[in-house]
Formats: C-alpha cells, sequence, structure tokens
C-alpha cells in the first residue's frame, strides 16, 4: 500500500473520530441522529476494502467533512434546546486562589453535571480551552461557580496544566 493510501486512509479515520466524539455529546443530550451513525458505519466500511484508490479515498474524506458539519448541526440544535442560546459574555481569564476544577474538552453535558455536584461547596469550576464558549450559555453561566477559563490552546495544555492551582477533569 503506498504512502499516499495510507495517509488518506488515516485522514478518513481521524475524521470519524472526530464526527463520532461530537455524535456521542449530542446523543448524552438525547439528540441522535441515525442517518450520521449509518454514514459512519458506511465510511468505516470503506476503509475495509483493500484495493481503495486515492481518489475514492478523498471521496471519503470529503464526505466525513460533509457529514461532521451534520452532526455540528445536531449538536449545537442540542447545546442551544439544553443549555439556552449562547450569548456574548464577560469571562475572567485567570483562577483565583481556593479550591478549583479545571475543565478541559468539549463535553457541556459533562461540565453541567460537574456543575450540579459542586453547586455549594466552595469549590470554583474553570475552562480550558475549547470549553471556553461554555460561559455563553445562560443554563451554563447560571452557577457562580463557573469561575472563568484558565489558559488556551490544547497544545497549551501541558504547561498550563501544571501551573493550575487546582485539580484537572479532562
Amino acid at each position: 500500500m503506498g504512502k499516499e493510501i495510507s495517509n488518506l486512509q488515516e485522514l478518513v479515520l481521524y475524521g470519524i473520530k472526530g464526527v463520532a466524539a461530537y455524535a456521542v455529546h449530542a446523543l448524552a443530550l438525547g439528540a441522535g441522529d441515525p442517518v450520521s451513525y449509518a454514514k459512519i458505519h458506511e465510511i468505516l466500511d470503506s476503509l475495509t476494502q483493500p484495493s481503495a484508490t486515492a481518489e475514492q479515498l478523498l471521496d471519503q474524506a470529503l464526505a466525513v467533512g460533509e457529514l461532521n458539519y451534520r452532526v455540528m448541526e445536531v449538536l449545537d440544535h442540542a447545546h442551544t434546546e439544553t443549555f439556552g442560546h449562547p450569548q456574548p459574555s464577560k469571562v475572567r481569564l485567570h483562577a483565583r486562589k481556593g479550591k478549583a476544577i479545571l475543565v478541559s474538552g468539549h463535553d457541556l453535558h459533562d461540565l453541567y453535571a460537574l456543575l450540579e455536584q459542586t453547586r455549594g461547596l466552595g469549590i470554583q469550576v474553570y475552562t480550558h480551552g475549547e470549553m471556553l464558549p461554555a460561559h455563553g450559555y445562560p443554563k451554563l453561566k447560571a452557577y457562580p461557580h463557573l469561575a472563568g477559563n484558565y489558559g488556551g490552546a490544547w497544545t497549551d495544555q501541558a504547561e498550563e496544566f501544571a501551573a493550575f492551582p487546582g485539580s484537572i477533569l479532562m
């Protein structure tokens, strides 16, 4: 198998992993999409074909992009139905002293569960990287202990997590 074929197969596979992650987040909020699940299976099956050409794999990579768009629409709808329509919000960008948890990733359902579990315990919850948009959703920003965002891009997590004055949840 040529390097070009291997690279395209990996591109498709990594794309499907991302699509599947967003589909799981939507499903956790009650928004499943059987058509998307079927397309995931179809694309994964295409990767098992031993004689796939670069052109066919490129077509599958483009199909993954279209599928990602569909799944993101489902996820966006689930987020707004569950947490309200996001609004521009001021966000603290530095951690305060005290008990704190830093949440990374992009699973708003898990963030909501954590906020519920830590309500009234004196534990500040901070987002990192991809979680920054959580501060715009009315149902999430209603928690006073959603204290702010700490750090930036996921590529800086190793340094930023080491410097965070609390616990880390990924």
